[in-house]
């Protein structure tokens, strides 16, 4: 004897219910171990246990509608398996919340996978980092062969960014991984765009090419500027920083370090000056509001709005208001 459609269809909403509150009880207990050092807890946000959970209901509630009340001439084993499919892809968000609990140390991380597994892994052990866009996580391999998965979705990436790319050498960092890294440990900073790309190269042309306007308006108006320059760090890194220009001269400049660095300290003395060949941009406003220079922040203006990233406010604000292009 058949069942009435609405039964058929309550089964799976019901099962997946209780499989949700099952492992927010099995959830509670595993994190009781994280409880010591909240602010280095790597954890998803509430929402994604909530996306899993309609994912779930909405492919396996298709699946059954498509077969019972709403067959027609469409419904094959293609239109199943693909209503089944979008369902299943909701366990592993719920697993993953459940599960995947990751701690940080100046030593290592501290991981759990998607099923329960646990395990440490030392920054000095990890060989390559590499970035799975279409799962969505972060994987770091040990020398011993283990494997570490850190979604992107997780609160605490930040500081996640900040530790790997101090403590794992820049060459075990896949190109793709390093550049989505460097972004999110930017993220307080402005937007990261590869200092290899055609785009930051013109701006930067640009911005030393322009020098004599900086020259002019500093000597007439006495406006205050700002330069970005490039400081190589005692963690081997290259970085990107902002400062107030406080002396320009025909070969070498010297500027404020205002932008924290994200590892490690400056390597030449800012107190000496740098060559121009390290500066990169400047920034001066008008008493009319109005931008002169501000090359690179165009262009990480253009790439945020773009690829739909978010943008600093003062970044923002001066939108519409760039004289120099």
């Amino acid at each position: 004897m058949n069942q009435p459609w609405w039964i058929a269809l309550l089964k799976p909403i019901l099962f997946s219910v209780l499989f949700y509150f099952v492992m927010r009880v099995i959830n509670r207990r595993l994190s009781r171990r994280w409880k010591d050092d909240e602010s280095r807890a790597l954890r998803h946000q509430g929402w994604v246990p909530i996306l899993g959970t309609v994912a779930v209901l909405f492919g396996f509630g298709l699946a059954i509608i498509s077969n019972t009340v709403g067959k027609n001439a469409s419904t094959n084993i293609w239109t199943t398996s693909f209503f089944v499919g979008f369902g299943l892809l909701g366990f592993p968000l719920i697993a993953d919340y459940l599960f995947s609990r990751h701690r940080l140390t100046e030593e290592g991380i501290d991981y759990g996978g998607m099923f329960g597994k646990q395990g440490f892994m030392a920054w000095k052990s990890v060989q390559r980092v590499s970035i799975s866009q279409t799962m969505g996580w972060y994987v770091l391999e040990s020398s011993s062969g283990a494997k570490a998965r850190i979604s992107v979705l997780l609160e605490g990436l930040h500081q996640f960014s900040k530790l790997l790319l101090e403590h794992v050498p820049r060459e075990r960092i896949q190109p793709e991984a390093y550049l989505f890294l460097m972004q999110t440990a930017n993220a307080s900073r402005g937007t990261f765009i590869d200092p290899d790309s055609v785009e930051w190269k013109n701006a930067v042309s640009k911005a030393r090419s322009t020098l004599p306007i900086l020259h002019e308006l500093r000597d007439a108006n006495n406006h205050a500027a700002w330069v970005k320059y490039e400081v190589k760090t005692t963690e081997g890194m290259t970085e990107h920083v902002w400062g107030e220009l406080q002396f320009l001269g025909e070969d070498s400049f010297r500027a404020t370090l205002e932008t924290p660095l994200v590892a490690g300290e400056p390597i030449d003395d800012m107190t000496d000056g740098l060559p121009l060949s390290a500066l990169e941009d400047w920034v001066v406003t008008l008493p009319d509001g109005m931008v002169r220079g501000a090359f690179t922040m165009q262009v990480e203006l253009e790439f945020a709005k773009r690829e739909g990233l978010p943008v600093l406010p003062h970044i923002a604000a001066m939108d519409g208001r760039f004289c120099d292009r």
